[in-house]
């Protein structure tokens, strides 16, 4: 269709082709174009700390968008808030929202994550790394994990606190959570992009600082390396 979508931080408000929006504060921003440039509908995400990672427009031309927050974020009329909401303890959480091709609203799903106080880690833990969409509609998400994490109604634990691993989420076409790929390993693993085939084979690349294994397959690295794999919608590793 030619459309674009162009994202980032606003810190005030600002008015686009006739479209105002309203940051307030410092807030994700969102704005959808025509192939000549025109603004046709624009979103913000206020909220504390919130960051966005990644956007693709899908097979029918919806469009979805990653990121993560601090304490909260505002998703059109739902509001999530950090895995406890009153505990001093703010880590990344991730979030993930789905627009029509006219930029309605359709559904929204967050992933708040929590881990120990006493442990100082400056990592990419709850970004986002990258957004696919799959042959039958599915969507896989790649997370960069430390310590537990809500997936829906249940919770997940990482390796530790210490630690960052790769989390893959597969969603169904309305977001809920279906299945899930965990890989782990003796140091520091981040996915920095996931795409899926027209076979519904899923691709990551990503990095770590130690053994990795995918799909119980050893990667063995003594320093810091990137890696590449590929697996089946069930996490076996190809």
């Amino acid at each position: 269709t030619g459309r674009i979508a162009d994202y980032g931080r606003l810190g005030a408000t600002m008015s686009v082709d006739g479209i105002s929006l309203n940051a307030q504060g410092l807030a994700p921003v969102l704005i959808v174009l025509d192939s000549t440039g025109t603004a046709l509908w624009g979103k913000t995400f206020p909220g504390n700390s919130c960051f966005p990672h990644e956007v693709q427009f899908t097979s029918s031309g919806d469009l979805l968008m990653t990121g993560d927050y601090g304490s909260q974020v505002n998703i059109d009329t739902v509001t999530y808030q950090k895995f406890d909401p009153l505990s001093s303890i703010s880590a990344r959480n991730p979030f993930l929202v789905k627009y029509s091709a006219s930029g309605t609203y359709l559904w929204s799903n967050a992933f708040p994550m929590t881990y120990s106080a006493n442990v100082v880690f400056a990592g990419f833990e709850g970004y986002f790394a990258s957004v696919a969409e799959a042959p039958n509609g599915d969507i896989f998400l790649g997370i960069n994990l430390r310590g537990d994490i809500r997936l829906d109604s249940d919770t997940l634990s990482g390796t530790s606190n210490l630690s960052v691993d790769i989390l893959i989420l597969e969603l169904s076409p309305t977001g809920q959570v279906d299945s899930t790929i965990f890989y782990g390993g003796t140091g520091q693993e981040s996915i920095n992009d996931i795409e899926v085939d027209a076979n519904g084979r899923v691709y990551i690349a990503g990095s770590t600082t130690g053994n990795v294994t995918v799909a119980g397959t050893l990667i063995p690295q003594l320093s810091s390396a990137g890696f590449l794999a590929e697996i089946t919608n069930g996490g076996t590793l190809l």
